[in-house]
């Protein structure tokens, strides 16, 4: 939660830490992928390495290529006890969901693991929907702040009425 992740923030700075390391592994992050697709109509996840903007810290998630199943394997082996967590919303919540279709996918395509997260690396824009404002024959590119012309331009309307640019 945030409140948590705020106080490591705090600790680190009395510390005079410049890094925290957090224990996602890749089943955290491939899961927070799928919750922004579906939820938040997002392609975005957890990143790696994140540098802080706001102070000199960096968030690294060094567990990010192992499974949670390897890491279960791992402490069973070492005779680690569970954590016991008492969070209310653990069992019902979307997280929990995301696990399941995660494991589903996996059961209709067994890299699906592998192939979701080599998306986040390869993403073909060419063939994703523009999504800009348009003013007659001008599209705004908000990244420079200021208007761009482009010869001819075709406006598109998805089912759930969004206009969408296509390029001609």
């Amino acid at each position: 939660s945030w409140m948590r992740r705020k106080m490591l923030f705090a600790v680190a700075k009395e510390e005079a830490c410049n890094k925290i390391a957090l224990g996602h592994h890749q089943d955290d992050i491939l899961e927070t992928l799928l919750m922004n697709l579906l939820h938040q109509g997002a392609f975005g996840t957890m990143p790696p390495r994140l540098r802080m903007d706001k102070f000199a810290m960096e968030i690294i998630r060094p567990l990010c290529l192992v499974e949670e199943c390897d890491l279960k394997r791992l402490a069973e082996l070492q005779a680690f006890h569970p954590q016991l967590k008492n969070c209310p919303y653990e069992t019902a919540s979307a997280r929990t969901a995301m696990k399941g279709l995660l494991a589903q996918l996996e059961q209709l395509a067994p890299d699906a693991r592998h192939s979701l997260w080599g998306s986040m690396t390869n993403i073909q824009s060419d063939y994703l929907p523009i999504k800009v404002q348009l003013y007659a024959r001008y599209l705004y590119d908000s990244s420079f702040d200021r208007f761009q012309h482009f010869h001819d331009v075709c406006l598109v309307w998805t089912p759930e009425n969004e206009a969408t640019v296509q390029l001609v």
